[in-house]
């Protein structure tokens, strides 16, 4: 019995020793070596520019694996439907440099340079496009998200959709958050580059340069070979991002969403009351009572009122309800028509000068 089981190891010991061998064998084989943070050399510039190619890596080609090159891998396998580690194996860099490995498609508009330039504490976009279409580009609309007076994204990822709504005074709708500028009479050739000049860049005010992520760039308009002019309607346009992302947009769908959101929320702002007199402060004023930003001044509180039993007084300055900055009249009635029933909203405020927070619960 003993010599069996004698056999059956060393048996088992000859297979562990073959296999380990042909891996062995098989590394040694391989043009490849594993790469990963911290390796340097041609073979990272090799990796860099075959990723590159694939649309996966856009910064420069330093033979320097850091974490562009690591974020440019994770971008690969999860495009291609692979477990995302940012490491580059010789699997991987076999499959990477093969004709399966599958590469983001070039857009039609590719956006180059955000182009952000700062004057006299204004911000103003000037982005750099190549068009990679076969017609001549006559005209485009770009875009950037809104922010509010916090400088916060007003609504929750995605583009152009419900959830990025704000307030005209003027009219007392509410509209989806975005900001255009438009160019025309571009007459850009294919192939050929285009950056915004100061008469078409968008003033942004008084954004923060570190929020910008992404511009999005529209066709409005090209020019055929015969030389005629096509517009393009606006739910058949599409946004080109310089994330390298590529949106549709169905412009009559948001609008009808838009309208049912802005009628939910005046229903909801109407059918409870805070208890409260306001007035409303500048940033200037904000500044001048060191607080961060401009808020809602509680003049009056009253008691047993939803505000009150939440434990803010008069005095308080209340600068968020739930997700929304509260910083006017329209931004405290919007925040008011956002709050989820039977869930509670957080309040954030300042008391004489420290930041504070509390809750609320609407039944």
């Amino acid at each position: 019995m003993r010599r069996i089981l004698c056999l059956v190891l060393v048996v088992l010991l000859s297979m562990v020793s073959i296999s380990l061998t042909c891996f062995s064998l098989a590394e040694e084989n391989s043009q490849y070596t594993e790469l990963q943070k911290g390796s340097k050399g041609n073979a990272v510039i090799q990796l860099q520019t075959r990723l590159k190619e694939l649309g996966f890596y856009s910064i420069s080609i330093d033979g320097d694996f850091g974490n562009g090159t690591a974020n440019a891998i994770k971008a690969f396998e999860e495009y291609n439907g692979l477990e995302p580690t940012g490491i580059a194996t010789v699997e991987l860099q076999e499959f990477l440099f093969s004709d399966e490995a599958k590469g983001v498609p070039i857009p039609d508009v590719e956006i180059t340079s955000v182009g952000l330039k700062k004057s006299y504490d204004y911000y103003f976009l000037r982005p750099t496009l190549v068009n990679h279409t076969e017609f001549t580009i006559d005209a485009v609309t770009y875009m950037v998200k809104v922010y509010n007076a916090a400088g916060e994204r007003i609504g929750s990822g995605g583009i152009l959709t419900p959830d990025d709504v704000y307030r005209y005074p003027e009219s007392q709708d509410y509209y989806m958050g975005y900001s255009t500028g438009e160019i025309n009479k571009m007459n850009l050739k294919p192939d050929k580059k285009f950056s915004v000049s100061s008469n078409n860049e968008l003033d942004l005010y008084d954004f923060d340069e570190t929020l910008l992520d992404t511009v999005y760039i529209a066709i409005t308009r090209y020019i055929t070979s015969d030389g005629e002019k096509i517009d393009i309607p606006e739910n058949e346009q599409i946004w080109y991002g310089s994330d390298g992302k590529i949106v549709t947009v169905e412009y009559e769908n948001n609008l009808k969403q838009v309208a049912e959101l802005n009628f939910d929320i005046e229903e909801k702002a109407d059918s409870y009351m805070l208890g409260i007199e306001v007035c409303y402060l500048s940033n200037f004023f904000a500044e001048v009572c060191n607080l961060p930003m401009g808020g809602t001044y509680l003049w009056y509180v009253e008691d047993m009122s939803i505000f009150d039993e939440a434990g803010l007084k008069q005095g308080d300055v209340v600068v968020k309800i739930g997700d929304i900055w509260t910083f006017d009249e329209e931004s405290l009635l919007l925040a008011k028509g956002m709050v989820d029933e039977q869930e509670p909203t957080i309040v954030v405020f300042y008391r004489r000068g420290q930041r504070c927070e509390t809750e609320f619960t609407i039944y």
